[in-house]
């Protein structure tokens, strides 16, 4: 049985025995069976997706002290090791990269930047149903932004002229998670924006697997986008 892309539940979020997930006389949206809140109230907002917790208040598990501990001699929280990162890269460049990514990820990597011939084989180790599905992927996010991208403007009236002129930023920087399993959705989702923007140069960061190769899938998503 096929169901519908997305059906409206208008059902209100006022105690009356409907949906209590809303917020408000509006309805929620649901698709393939999950339901997507709509907030309309700016307090609400601000007290759950609009929040931003200060890293030091981030959950610190069991398993990510051990880790610290193993790679900076002690057990820290997530907000002294980013300082601790960030002032090892400043001082030492490159160098600290390389250290720290053998330290998290268990790799030694000669060079930090993918070659054309790694590119190539990703193509041809990557199923061609991927591959297909990628490329969908990867149109239908650019038809949506190419819907909503601001366009420069002028307008010449006696006196004078108005308008706005858009220019993209130079340099876009990417991170696309790769650690225990690959995400190409999140290179399409944030790669193809930036391409769809006019950005000259996109770079994306990805963990590198055990052998020091990235995962080939997201390699092909980033040749997609």
């Amino acid at each position: 049985m096929r169901l519908p892309a997305a059906q409206i539940n208008m059902a209100r979020g006022d105690g009356d025995g409907g949906c209590p997930d809303c917020v408000g006389p509006r309805g929620h949206y649901t698709f393939a069976g999950v339901p997507i809140r709509i907030i309309s109230d700016l307090a609400e907002a601000r007290r759950t997706i609009l929040r931003r917790r200060p890293l030091d208040d981030a959950p610190t598990t069991p398993e990510m002290l051990d880790t610290n501990e193993r790679v900076w001699g002690a057990r820290i929280g997530p907000a002294e090791v980013v300082d601790r990162i960030l002032a090892d890269v400043e001082a030492r460049g490159d160098a600290a990269l390389r250290d720290l990514t053998e330290k998290l990820d268990r790799a030694r990597l000669e060079r930090l930047e993918v070659g054309p011939g790694e590119l190539e084989a990703a193509r041809r180790e990557v199923p061609a149903e991927v591959v297909a599905a990628l490329e969908v992927a990867a149109e239908q996010v650019r038809a949506f932004h190419e819907r909503h991208r601001p366009r420069s403007w002028l307008d010449f009236a006696e006196g004078g002229a108005t308008g706005q002129l858009i220019t993209p930023i130079e340099r876009v920087g990417l991170h696309a998670p790769g650690g225990r399993a690959a995400y190409p959705s999140t290179v399409i989702m944030a790669a193809v924006p930036a391409r769809v923007a006019g950005c000259p140069t996109v770079v994306m960061c990805t963990p590198p697997r055990a052998d020091g190769s990235a995962h080939p899938t997201m390699l092909d998503a980033a040749a997609v986008a």
